[in-house]
């Protein structure tokens, strides 16, 4: 009788338990409940109660057409949990479900998430880009996923996004960077940019240069650990001129390629203004030379430290010394350091001696020029009209003099 007539039999069973009580029926029966006609409202009132395990979901016939029962049974955990029900289950749906995803995440645990995860390497694979998951699942599935993911969930907090970029899961496109770069998640786009992998760093920075950077990103970028090769292709998208303020002095193989090329202005005066810890100087005012512009750099760009730098190189020529301490005379530059600029050019160093009261003469074509040009500015006198004509310094002077000297000294 009952198994002719099991679904009535079982409706009435169910409707008859009255005071609720939990069904310790064995995995027959609730198999055999689960795969009967009776519909869904009879069979979740008896899961409801029931505390009987099903050891294998394919045990139930129709699971995977059956969803909202399927779900229940997550959700009360009736299914056993162990890696071939959970793979049988993933291997049949096209999406995760929510109640499956909580029944994973209330039944994993450290002494078994090995046995789960490492058979079950798709469902990894989905559920490290599911925004909506636990940060303890989140541990737990990355570890062992394999893929790429494609999109990422723009929900997808900025933690997880640095451990997915960490174990290399990310997918290097123009939707992932974008993302990022909308978020202004710049500390991750550098992490990601400077992958000890090159192949990885390449393909990230030339998905970058598909978009409109921010300068400043830029620069942090060309100043991180990138390759040298990236970082010049990142300096070549900025617009406007590149500016070494901005690069790290340690770049120096950046800073060198980009003296090659031109130096704007700016450059220039940032240079000249921090020449002393520069460490490209013969690198920089050979540039100068090659392209006519040591002759016209400005008086406060002829700082103390370039112009000592120049005065004592072999290679630059007579006339360019001249007219650099020609041009320091006309901006009446103190004369402690005047003395010290002439002393160090041979050709002219005896003028030097006229602030030792001595009256040297102007005898040759260098020592005229700068010894009229002091002249000219009040530094010193003619002395008598016989040629070679002498320089001097007037009694007044001397005594003006004495008192810098004090006042420095």
């Amino acid at each position: 009788y009952i198994e002719l007539n099991f679904v009535s039999f079982i409706n009435e069973y169910i409707e008859k338990n009255i005071n609720n009580e939990v069904y310790v029926n064995d995995a027959n029966i609730l198999t055999k409940i689960l795969n009967s006609d009776s519909s869904n409202e009879y069979k979740i009132k008896y899961l409801s109660l029931n505390s009987t395990k099903l050891y294998n979901i394919k045990d139930f016939k129709n699971t995977f057409k059956n969803e909202e029962l399927l779900n229940y049974m997550f959700e009360r955990d009736t299914i056993l949990f162990n890696k071939d029900n959970v793979k049988i289950h993933y291997d049949n749906i096209e999406k995760s479900s929510n109640e499956f995803i909580d029944y994973v995440e209330r039944n994993l645990n450290d002494s078994n998430v090995d046995e789960i995860l490492k058979d079950n390497i798709d469902m990894c694979n989905e559920f490290i880009n599911i925004s909506e998951i636990s940060d303890n699942l989140f541990k737990y599935v990355y570890k062992y996923a394999s893929n790429h993911v494609m999109t990422i969930d723009p929900n997808l907090s900025k933690e997880r996004v640095i451990s997915l970029i960490k174990e290399n899961l990310i997918e290097i496109n123009y939707g992932n960077i974008k993302m990022l770069l909308d978020k202004s998640w710049e500390e991750e786009i550098i992490m990601w940019a400077t992958s000890i992998e090159k192949d990885v760093q390449d393909k990230v920075i030339r998905e970058l240069l598909s978009h409109t950077l921010e300068e400043d990103l830029v620069y942090k970028l060309v100043n991180s650990t990138i390759l040298y090769q990236n970082a010049i292709k990142l300096i070549n998208s900025i617009k406007s001129k590149v500016l070494i303020e901005k690069i790290c002095s340690e770049k120096e193989n950046l800073i060198s390629s980009i003296i090659d090329r031109e130096l704007s202005i700016d450059n220039i005066n940032f240079i000249c203004n921090n020449f002393k810890k520069f460490t490209l100087k013969n690198k920089f005012i050979e540039y100068l030379i090659n392209n006519n512009k040591l002759n016209t750099l400005s008086n406060d760009n002829l700082n103390e430290y370039v112009m000592e730098f120049v005065l004592n190189l072999n290679n630059i020529d007579i006339n360019t010394k001249i007219n650099l301490i020609c041009t320091k005379i006309k901006n009446n530059i103190d004369v402690i350091f005047l003395k010290k600029y002439i002393e160090s050019v041979t050709e002219i160093s005896e003028l030097a001696e006229v602030w030792d009261g001595k009256r040297p003469k102007l005898e040759n074509e260098e020592k005229r020029k700068v010894g009229n040009m002091l002249i000219e500015n009040g530094y010193v006198s003619k002395y008598g009209d016989v040629e070679p004509v002498r320089v001097y310094i007037q009694k007044n002077k001397k005594e003006v003099l004495w008192e810098i000297w004090i006042v420095h000294d």
